[in-house]
């Protein structure tokens, strides 16, 4: 004989509250197996079993929306199925998380680094990647839009421009002028490949090359000059290098105290070389978890 159950009955058998039972009465979800003469509502074990595989099918990501639907048809294949789905889902999602928790690293690192006051230039296995700039035109715009809503899984850039004579200018007079610079957004190739870019219209690709690398901090980040790069950049010269690209100075963290706001930025220039016969290095020769 099937045990029926009043409404509290019911609800300290599932394990729910009076709350749950009514909204997922109110929705459709349940629907008691009688109604006495004097209008109590009465619940029996189906209900329970009810209750659960519904609670089931929510904690697997269905929205109740959707769970209302069993009420009519769930085979035992489309249950199948919706598992598999949401399984894809879940992983993607992990994978989402352990893209997050690399940059948080990568962040954690720059940010000790500079705690610490280390201002070593560092050589380092750069990942390639994507960028998109503003005022590039309006396809690198439509791409902006698309990479701001993946933080923190991209990056923050500006690119400082270096012409091709930057050998006989970073030392000589014009070191206290700033470098023209770009701000724009990067997401790096192992990143993208969790999502569906599709058209790369308006996006610049980044190389993986080897790159030097130093760390700064400044409150003008748009009106750094060539003193401001001056260790890199003599690391370069010193070294015998060629530079492959402009100075990429990547976001890390933001100060703010007394009014002023202060940021920590990884620059780095894309490197062949060095050329035969260049001088010893000095630099510190580091491989991160991250580009």
């Amino acid at each position: 004989m099937n045990n029926m159950y009043t409404k509290s009955e019911l609800c300290k058998n599932a394990g729910i509250t009076p709350e749950t039972l009514r909204h997922y009465v109110d929705i459709g979800l349940i629907s008691p197996k009688e109604v006495t003469e004097k209008g109590y509502r009465k619940y029996d074990r189906d209900n329970i079993l009810d209750l659960w595989f519904y609670r089931l099918g929510a904690s697997l990501g269905n929205p109740l929306k959707e769970v209302k639907k069993w009420n009519t048809a769930m085979s035992m294949e489309n249950f199948f199925f919706r598992l598999r789905e949401r399984e894809q889902e879940l992983e993607n999602a992990l994978a989402g998380l352990e893209q997050q928790l690399a940059m948080i690293r990568e962040i954690l690192h720059y940010t000790e680094q500079e705690l610490n006051s280390d201002q070593t230039v560092t050589k380092e296995p750069g990942l390639a990647g994507y960028r998109a700039f503003c005022d590039a035109g309006e396809e690198a715009q439509r791409q902006i839009a698309r990479l701001a809503e993946l933080f923190p899984m991209v990056s923050i850039v500006i690119d400082y421009c270096l012409p091709k004579d930057w050998r006989e200018r970073y030392k000589g007079h014009g070191r206290e002028s700033c470098l023209k610079s770009r701000l724009g957004i990067c997401l790096l190739k192992e990143r993208a490949g969790l999502l569906d870019l599709g058209d790369k219209e308006g996006l610049e690709e980044m190389p993986a090359m080897d790159s030097l690398c130093v760390s700064l901090v400044t409150d003008r980040p748009f009106e750094l000059g060539w003193k401001d790069f001056y260790p890199l950049l003599e690391e370069a010269d010193r070294g015998g290098y060629e530079i492959k690209s402009d100075i990429i100075g990547s976001l890390f963290c933001r100060e703010v105290a007394k009014n002023q706001v202060r940021y920590l930025l990884k620059c780095r220039i894309l490197v062949e070389g060095p050329l035969p016969g260049a001088a010893k290095e000095n630099f510190v020769e580091k491989i991160p978890k991250t580009s």
